[in-house]
């Protein structure tokens, strides 16, 4: 591993020096004022050279951490708000189908009855990501290594020995679980901008199509779980709402 890092090192130098080569402009020695100019194009020439390198090589991007409590990954009970989660946007999402079929437009008391029906969704981002948190699965060792080692594993394309595979092949179940988190967000915050701002002259599509999102970015998040956990905590919810 030490020779393959003095490999990259050596590229990395070499990608700099013939990138100052190229973009430096020859310079009289006796000239003064070039003299320094020379000196700060180098250094901005380096800089950009640096910068401009893959972002991949430098950071994985690990979550953000959320507070979340994850001794319980994975089990029926962190699975459970998420499954409550989906319940109360498909019933939201029942109401603005409703409304567009029959052609009404929305009213106060409408946008009432939908405030009401997803308002035990958290509002805030990082109460909202918490609770995915909380079900999906921790950052392994493996992800923490990789982030930490991201320009040699980018640069080794994830070499992990001679006759063994890329330590990058394999997408872990938590890197799947996140982007399918950070998803649902996006959508549900589009559709609480649009809730916020919405009156009975709005077009109900503006709801619907970010809440159908949401509910789409959802499915496919629960579609990493077990499914006789997932149809199991929804019998659970409809049972105890009757």
């Amino acid at each position: 591993m030490n020779l393959l890092f003095l490999q990259c090192l050596l590229q990395l130098v070499t990608v700099i020096v013939y990138g100052l080569a190229a973009t430096t402009p020859r310079i009289k020695k006796t000239d003064f004022g070039s003299k320094r100019h020379f000196i700060f194009k180098t250094l901005e020439v380096g800089t950009i050279s640096t910068l401009s390198l893959p972002g991949n090589a430098w950071s994985r991007n690990l979550p953000e951490p959320t507070g979340a409590d994850i001794s319980a990954t994975g089990t029926l009970k962190t699975l459970t708000p998420i499954v409550k989660m989906k319940i109360s946007l498909v019933n939201a999402q029942n109401i603005l189908i409703s409304l567009k079929e029959s052609k009404n437009t929305l009213t106060e008391d409408q946008l009432e009855k939908l405030s009401f029906t997803v308002h035990s969704i958290p509002s805030d981002e990082k109460t909202f990501k918490k609770q995915f948190d909380e079900y999906s699965d921790p950052v392994s060792y493996k992800q923490k290594y990789m982030d930490a080692n991201a320009f040699l594993v980018y640069y080794t394309n994830g070499f992990d020995g001679p006759g063994r595979e890329s330590i990058e092949k394999e997408i872990p179940k938590q890197t799947l679980q996140y982007g399918a988190r950070n998803d649902i967000w996006n959508a549900y915050d589009e559709f609480m901008i649009e809730k916020k701002f919405a009156d009975n002259k709005s077009v109900i599509d503006d709801l619907l199509g970010p809440l159908s999102k949401t509910i789409n970015n959802l499915d496919l998040y629960l579609s990493l779980a077990p499914i006789e956990d997932v149809v199991k905590v929804e019998k659970m919810q409809l049972t105890s709402n009757f």
